[in-house]
């Protein structure tokens, strides 16, 4: 207990260095940072600050099941399934399974309150399901989490079993036609799952790419150079060689909501430039609440990687850059991303897919959006969400029109792993 409060200590010392030394090299940006995360009383919706997504279900007042699938490799992976139920007999009760992007959680989907993805389209009658990847919740048939082996995975496996067997599960229960929609390495476990042909296209009506990762922005920012330098022994103590960056998660467990949440806003402004302009000022806590979870060292040196080499490709072939290919993507497909991402470029994935014969039903970069304002922009439920809705509404043709009963919830996991 001693070495972990100790090293918790020396992680904040560090915060705390960094934060000096950007404030000395980016008073105006940082200044905004810091100013604008704390909360503004009388402006609106704070829902819940739980790191629990059922509570965010509960309180914004969504029925909820929980699931789980069991991957051919082994891991167990939650699904959230949210909806209302009065809609279970409607017709347009239509499956939309939602995939999360790096470094995420389901929790994701619901951090922006009644403006969050989950419950504006659960609002609408649809019926959500949201995906976690493995090492989230970490569970295995036979693995523990302490065992190298559990994390043992890139994005490859994250799209060659998680995704395609979460959506045959959602499809298999609902007996459905299934929307899927991805956001950001979210988009990149569909694009990979299609192309691989693990997903039969008869459980798939349309796919929603939310900021897909396919095509990467070069990353100029000093700290990343840092991170891409090989064998840094430094680097790779910091970030782990099974589970990612571990400390960080006991900071979590042993710090207030609050700071972790203000570590979370300002690192990811310094660092990617997102400024607040289009976040309400009541939810900064809350979209970091699921931000960072839990994942493998090995996936995220494998997104640097990629990073570098500006798409994604297969990590575990050796000597190959060859992306993944998009020409098995045979549903239709709409894309929306930020015109100031900083870390997706999605202009050439127009042409790309125009190229591989797919199907786009619609292709828009939403003004003064960042990488993760498809989710968190305060007026995301305007801008974005109901085009996504009439999109579905008309492409998305069901398989059958019977309904199962809900199945019986699970008691809510609380993300602990088994073994502590």
């Amino acid at each position: 207990m001693g070495s972990v409060v100790g090293l918790i200590l020396v992680l904040v010392c560090l915060a705390f260095v960094s934060w000096g030394a950007a404030l000395l090299s980016m008073p105006t940006r940082m200044a905004r940072a810091l100013c604008s995360f704390f909360p503004t009383p009388g402006h609106g919706y704070a829902v819940c600050k739980s790191k629990n997504v059922v509570d965010h279900v509960r309180a914004l007042g969504l029925d909820f099941e929980q699931h789980k699938v069991t991957t051919s490799d082994g891991h167990i992976l939650t699904l959230y399934r949210i909806f209302r139920k009065e809609n279970l007999d409607s017709p347009g009760f239509i499956p939309i399974f939602c995939q999360h992007g790096v470094l995420q959680n389901a929790g994701v989907f619901v951090a922006n309150a009644t403006h969050s993805p989950a419950w504006y389209l659960a609002d609408r009658g649809f019926d959500v399901w949201l995906g976690n990847s493995r090492g989230v919740f970490p569970e295995h048939t036979h693995l523990s989490s302490r065992d190298p082996r559990f994390w043992d995975f890139t994005l490859d496996e994250l799209g060659m079993y998680d995704f395609p067997e979460m959506v045959h599960y959602v499809s298999t229960v609902t007996k459905k036609q299934i929307v899927v929609m991805g956001h950001s390495q979210g988009a990149s476990q569909a694009f990979i799952a299609f192309q691989a042909g693990k997903v039969p296209l008869e459980e798939v009506s349309m796919m929603v790419a939310l900021a897909p990762a396919y095509n990467l922005s070069p990353m100029t920012h000093w700290l990343f150079k840092k991170l891409l330098i090989p064998h840094s022994n430094t680097v790779r103590y910091m970030m782990g060689e099974t589970e990612f960056a571990p400390i960080l998660f006991k900071l979590q467990d042993y710090t207030p909501i609050m700071f972790t949440a203000l570590l979370g806003c300002v690192f990811t402004r310094y660092i990617f430039g997102w400024e607040p302009e289009t976040w309400h000022p009541n939810q900064y806590v809350t979209y970091f609440l699921f931000s960072p979870a839990r994942t493998s060292a090995k996936l995220i040196w494998g997104w640097l990687k990629l990073l570098k080499e500006g798409t994604i490709h297969p990590l575990r072939k050796v000597n190959t850059i060859e992306p993944w290919g998009l020409n098995n993507i045979r549903v239709p497909i709409a894309v929306f991303g930020g015109q100031r991402d900083t870390l997706v470029d999605i202009k050439p994935l127009q042409r790309q897919l125009h190229d591989a014969g797919c199907t786009v039903l619609a292709f828009e970069e939403i003004p003064g959006y960042n990488h993760m304002d498809l989710l968190w922009a305060a007026n995301s439920s305007t801008m974005v969400y109901p085009k996504i809705v009439s999109l579905i509404r008309k492409h998305a043709m069901t398989r059958t029109t019977t309904v199962p009963a809900p199945l019986e919830p699970a008691i809510p996991d609380k993300g602990k792993d088994k073994d502590e």
